[in-house]
């Protein structure tokens, strides 16, 4: 349609014109358009389309509705707009009135506003008055016009108070409090204008008691802003003090964290009995602290000590030993104060060796006869925030204490050693270096574990083998301070004791045999003065290179042979490490033994015997008189067996036990085929029986391998029942083993 229209104007040479607002009787605009006209000219202080627009009997001033009108600059135009009969006592569709608009306006749009008849006392749908928003956006300027402008309704508007129930005056401190908490640095200004306001307004009313209305107490509010001159022209007003009582909120439970000495002290005059009371199991300075620390804020010099002042010196101890119980259990320990920022770690610093010259630490112990250091320490392992201490706050305590040598041995001490070295950098490391050289005992075992055992357990000082086989040490530098540090404290005697059967530090490095550190730090251990042959593991009396070559830690066991570590030293059932390392297959080790050994003037027994224990189902059997081809067989390891054969170490392949049972009989209890086959092929006889009847293939059935069952029979295994006249297949039908039932019945079905 517009299309059409504008085509046929050329049609018909119709004059273009400059002003496409301009309007007569048979063209206008919508009033929507018009209206947007009026905002475009307000804002570019457009007066003269301004006066043309109003020309249009339509616009009444009401409708533009934005406040633009009233903002600086524009009072030529709000003159214009009340000429035109633009209403100022009429609330706009959100309840605001023109005057709300100019919170943020110069003197003389505020003075053409109120000449006009606008009220300072008008309130928007909030209860705001212009006074209550000039505060609210720190508008300074705004309030000194409106306090020179305003005549017989001054007093009436700085006691009015708003939705939330505040005056100018207490909405202006509120304001001042709140910007402190929330104050980025970037707001400092802002929070300048802000405080110059409450100056501002103290002077114009703060002895005028209507004028401290607020929400809650005018005291808590007073308190709250830190400033003893708000808290003097609070008193000055003559507002009734609050009723002090045990269990109540009291103006010295709401200081916050910039509160001056001056109006801690004048609260303190003002509220006698308030200090020594509690609310929700908080003093006032414990509030404080808290406080402080939250809005991490560094107090002003005297506040805590005005705070923790007591007259009677067993009231002083007694105060300052709370002081040291809540900084530990409530704030170090705290499970609200999250991982701290760097201004709350300044804060906490501040506080804690504001306590220490306060001497709250030895008042501590004065009361509780126990070492300051133990609960700190507890709270820095149990709370959210352990990067709290340095080293030299650390040293200070212990220097401090006069109970030290209690709480070398404390569990809380050891438990936070032992935390400090799970995690390890460089403070921690200082850390763990301060308390160990002050007497931490490493070997004392708390929980699970000691010190030592701990890091034994869970410190990587290299890199695992199949992930980095090239291990550099810097790589590792700060791990290796750490345990270094720990065996450097080892008591010798401690070191070399017989070590537990779970949990030892010894068996701790054997079953760490997959990381590259674990041979680095035993070399460590024995450049303190571990004895290689002289610990023993476990009920068994385990030898530390028999517990190596247990689980398998060749890369470890080798190296200890180097390091003085005897073969020849067994458990308390003659198992020695050539025993160890054919029972777990360790080729490498045994081929290294043989090396070693060759030269020396005395023959290695590899001969020589022990004994074993082996789980047949249900029940345990005991052989005696076990040697090394035996316990190659028993686990399949046939290498083994063919070192110790071509190298003529044993001299009788078909050795027995006790009891009569041979290689076969070993090989067969874990169904080890391969090794079956081998032994078979030196000529060992697969139906020769063990004393109590016992064959190979008795073994077999008996722990259910079906394949060895059939490679027997294979090799011609007799089926003959031992000496309780029970054959295999008898026994395969009293375990329930079909498949091997199958087994034995087609051995005896074929021809």
């Amino acid at each position: 349609m517009c299309v059409a229209a504008w085509n046929t104007a050329v049609d018909l040479e119709c004059d273009f014109i400059e002003d496409i607002a301009l309007m007569d009787t048979r063209v206008t605009l919508s009033l929507e358009a018009l209206i947007c006209k009026c905002d475009v000219a307000i804002w570019y202080d457009d007066m003269e389309s301004m006066q043309r627009y109003l020309e249009d009997g339509r616009i009444t001033g009401r409708e533009i509705e934005d406040g633009r009108e009233t903002e600086d600059d524009g009072t030529q135009l709000m003159g214009l707009l009340i000429e035109r009969g633009y209403s100022l006592s009429k609330s706009d569709s959100k309840g605001n009135f023109p005057i709300h608009a100019a919170w943020d306006c110069e003197e003389d749009m505020i003075r053409l506003l109120l000449e006009s008849g606008a009220s300072l006392l008008d309130r928007d749908a909030d209860g705001d008055s212009i006074w209550h928003l000039a505060v609210m956006f720190s508008a300074y300027n705004t309030l000194s016009v409106l306090l020179k402008l305003a005549g017989d309704e001054k007093v009436g508007a700085l006691q009015m108070q708003n939705n939330d129930g505040f005056t100018p005056l207490t909405l202006a401190i509120n304001t001042t409090i709140k910007k402190h908490i929330t104050i980025e640095e970037s707001d400092n200004d802002d929070e300048e204008v802000s405080a110059e306001n409450v100056k501002l307004l103290l002077d114009a009313c703060g002895r005028d008691a209507s004028c401290w209305r607020c929400a809650g107490s005018p005291w808590d509010l007073a308190a709250q802003s830190g400033s003893a001159a708000v808290v003097s022209c609070l008193v000055e007003s003559n507002s009734p003090l609050v009723t002090i009582e045990e269990g109540q909120l009291t103006p010295l439970h709401v200081l916050n964290g910039e509160a001056s000495r001056e109006c801690v002290e004048l609260l303190m005059k003002l509220f006698p009995t308030a200090n020594g009371l509690q609310y929700e199991g908080r003093t006032p300075l414990e509030c404080f602290i808290y406080r402080c620390i939250e809005q991490c804020t560094l107090p002003h010099e005297g506040v805590i000590e005005a705070l923790a002042y007591e007259e009677s010196p067993t009231n002083r101890i007694q105060k300052n030993c709370s002081i040291w119980r809540y900084l530990c259990t409530d704030i170090i320990c705290s499970k609200t104060l999250d991982y701290l920022k760097e201004e709350e770690v300044d804060s906490l610093y501040f506080i804690f060796n504001k306590c220490l010259q306060m001497k709250a630490l030895e008042a501590y112990e004065e009361s509780t006869g126990q070492c300051a250091a133990i609960p700190l320490l507890w709270s820095m392992l149990h709370g959210r925030i352990r990067e709290t201490m340095s080293t030299d706050e650390l040293k200070e305590v212990i220097s401090r204490t006069k109970l030290w040598e209690s709480a070398c041995s404390a569990k809380e001490i050891i438990q936070y050693v032992k935390f400090l070295t799970s995690e390890p950098r460089k403070i921690h490391a200082d850390l763990i270096h301060i308390l160990l050289s002050n007497g931490v005992n490493i070997h004392l075992r708390i929980g699970p574990s000691s010190i030592l055992e701990e890091v034994c357990r869970i410190l990587e000082c290299g890199g695992k083998y199949d992930r980095d086989p090239e291990t550099n040490a810097s790589d590792y530098a700060l791990e290796r301070r750490v345990f270094a540090d720990i065996v450097d404290h080892a008591n010798l005697e401690q070191l070399n004791a017989k070590q537990p059967t779970e949990g030892g530090y010894l068996r701790h490095l054997a079953n760490r045999n997959t990381f590259s550190g674990t041979l680095w730090m035993i070399e460590r251990l024995v450049a303190k003065g571990l004895d290689l042959n002289k610990p023993r593991v476990g009920a068994g009396e385990y030898p530390l290179l028999v517990l190596f070559l247990e689980n398998s830690a060749a890369r470890v066991a080798l190296p200890l042979l180097e390091l003085g570590a005897d073969p020849l030293v067994t458990d308390r059932g003659g198992f020695d490490a050539a025993h160890a390392a054919a029972m777990y297959g360790n080729l490498s080790f045994l081929k290294s033994l043989l090396t070693k050994v060759q030269g020396n003037p005395t023959p290695f027994p590899w001969q020589q015997k022990t004994n074993i224990t082996q789980i047949f189902g249900q029940s345990r059997r005991v052989f005696d008189s076990v040697d090394v081809l035996h316990l190659a067989s028993l686990n399949g390891h046939t290498v083994c067996l063919q070192f110790f054969i071509d190298n003529n170490l044993i001299s009788n392949a078909k050795s027995t036990t006790v009891g009569g049972y041979n290689c076969l009989h070993f090989a067969a209890i874990n169904g080890n085929t391969e090794t079956i086959k081998y032994l078979s092929s030196l000529g060992l006889d697969i139906n020769q029986s063990a004393d109590d009847g016992s064959l190979p293939i008795h073994f077999a059935v008996q722990n259910g391998w079906k394949y060895m069952v059939e490679t027997l029979v294979e090799l011609g295994s007799a089926t003959y029942p031992d000496v309780f006249g029970i054959t295999p297949r008898m026994y395969a039908e009293k375990l329930e083993y079909p498949h091997i039932l199958e087994c034995l019945e087609k051995q005896q079905t074929s021809p």
